[in-house]
């Protein structure tokens, strides 16, 4: 078949059977990925698989614990970083980027209930929520829709008046400009009186360079 390569290896992969068919595991795919995508790349992947209830993290990091292939500490450390809970690829990269920086992890799809009959409220893609901080990616959708920009700004007026600060991150704050995000959710941690994080670790610019870095 045009465009596809096969691969041949010389040792045990965990297998299973799709529609007949027998292919490598979830988890066995995931690990045998370690030598063509890098740490980003393979959360995104499993975050993804994960979404997909292919699999879960527990089982990502059993398998990579045990697994003695090449790049095993890239896949091991991968395994570690994924999440359930994550909705979409921008969502699993926006949280590798504020903690591959230095910054404290935010929880995954963080729901808010009415404090007094417990109802569902609103669930936030990723969220500081001992500091009332939300951060959430937006696509270009939200622009682009009248009837999700209506409601994306009922909601957050309906956030401010319960004292919730949003970080909102489009396209360009991610792939252009990913300092500038990291400035501004420190600078929200700040203003909600978290202490002064250390300078940036520099590992972030590795898998987001963006296009216009300074210090």
């Amino acid at each position: 078949m045009s465009g596809v390569r096969t691969h041949r290896s010389d040792r045990d992969r965990a297998v299973t059977r799709w529609r007949g068919v027998s292919v490598t595991t979830p988890e066995q795919t995931f690990a045998d990925l370690g030598p063509h995508l890098d740490l980003v790349q393979l959360v995104v992947l499993g975050d993804s698989l994960i979404r997909r209830r292919a699999t879960s993290a527990a089982r990502l990091v059993r398998f990579s614990d045990q697994w003695n292939g090449h790049h095993r500490l890239l896949v091991r450390r991968s395994a570690r970083l994924t999440r359930l809970g994550v909705d979409s690829v921008p969502e699993s990269k926006l949280r590798l980027l504020i903690l591959l920086a230095g910054l404290p992890e935010p929880r995954v799809n963080l729901v808010l209930r009415d404090p007094d009959t417990g109802a569902w409220m609103r669930r936030f893609e990723l969220a500081y929520d001992e500091l009332r901080i939300a951060i959430e990616y937006e696509g270009r959708q939200h622009r682009s829709d009248d009837e999700i920009w209506a409601w994306d700004i009922d909601r957050r007026e309906d956030l401010d008046r319960r004292d919730w600060r949003v970080v909102q991150v489009l396209s360009d704050g991610l792939y252009a400009s990913p300092l500038r995000t990291l400035q501004r959710v420190e600078q929200a941690r700040r203003d909600r009186g978290a202490a002064p994080s250390r300078a940036f670790s520099d590992e972030w610019k590795r898998y987001f360079p963006g296009r216009r870095q300074s210090a």
